[in-house]
């Protein structure tokens, strides 16, 4: 799982390729619970400091998560045939994230 994230990370803004539906959906899940730690550390700095300023150190990792997310999503529609814009319809594209892989 290591790997993956890293690797999604590292190609955020490559929208060639393929990730197929398991990548895809351990991504989501690994950003998910990621983000949710983050903010409850967070939320917990800003109980016990009283200093609402400790949440701006939570701004990188939802950026770099948020610049991830369309680049996995389009390489997740490119596996199953489709464009990446597809991503930007809201109700088919969840349709298209659980489907399986096309043969090439």
């Amino acid at each position: 799982m290591y790997t993956l994230t890293v690797d999604t990370i590292y190609n955020r803004g490559d929208f060639k390729g393929k990730m197929s539906r398991n990548e895809y959906w351990k991504w989501q899940l690994f950003s998910r619970v990621w983000l949710l730690i983050l903010a409850a550390v967070m939320g917990l700095i800003v109980l016990l400091t009283s200093s609402p300023g400790a949440l701006n150190g939570m701004l990188p990792a939802i950026l770099l998560m948020l610049c991830a997310e369309p680049g996995a999503a389009t390489r997740r529609l490119h596996d199953v045939g489709k464009s990446g814009w597809f991503q930007l319809v809201p109700i088919y594209s969840l349709y298209l994230y659980v489907q399986p892989a096309t043969i090439d």
